[in-house]
């Protein structure tokens, strides 16, 4: 399970299936340490804590789960916190790891914003909620494919474009799941 927005390494999926195969975690999800606004090409850590808590765009967990009944909330947002919710009130085992556990290398998961995400922000709102709860950092932290990649969003006008796109015609929203507390 993964936002198909965000930045991925590629051990995120080995770190996180270890506990799962050890069997110590019936699902684990990563830390959110990292945020990178990509228009503004910005990355930021969480200043507040250690993680701005677990980020459930990055689940993953047991098959058994979803044999024993457990199923994603019919919403269009937070169907992934829902799921987890119910996940572990039915008995999981959850674990929260570590996203970022060595600065000299690039991070297992970056929450990345770009006027496009489900959960809306516009710029100015963006850049408020960044720079209260995170602290700027480098973005020499992310692998240097990633950075080319959004130098090629942002040059080519696909984050303007994605953005418009949104604005003119918004995600809608099912309803809220009530069992999400």
């Amino acid at each position: 399970h993964w936002d198909d927005d965000d930045i991925f390494n590629a051990s995120r999926l080995r770190t996180q299936v270890e506990p799962l195969s050890r069997g110590t975690a019936d699902m684990t999800l990563l830390d959110h340490r990292l945020t990178y606004a990509m228009g503004d090409d910005e990355l930021y850590a969480s200043s507040s804590a250690p993680s701005w808590g677990p980020h459930f765009g990055t689940l993953v967990y047991r098959r058994a789960i979803v044999r024993n009944s457990v199923n994603f909330p019919d919403t269009s947002s937070a169907e992934d916190y829902g799921f987890a919710q119910r996940a572990v009130l039915a008995g999981a085992e959850l674990l929260v790891l570590d996203s970022a556990p060595d600065a000299a290398r690039p991070p297992l998961f970056v929450c990345v914003r770009h006027g496009s995400n489900t959960w809306e922000w516009d710029a100015t709102t963006q850049r408020r909620k960044l720079a209260a709860h995170g602290a700027r950092v480098g973005v020499a932290r992310l692998a240097e494919a990633d950075r080319a990649f959004a130098a090629r969003m942002r040059d080519s006008g696909v984050l303007q474009a994605l953005s418009s796109r949104r604005a003119a015609a918004p995600a809608p929203n099912k309803y809220i799941d009530p069992s999400v507390d």
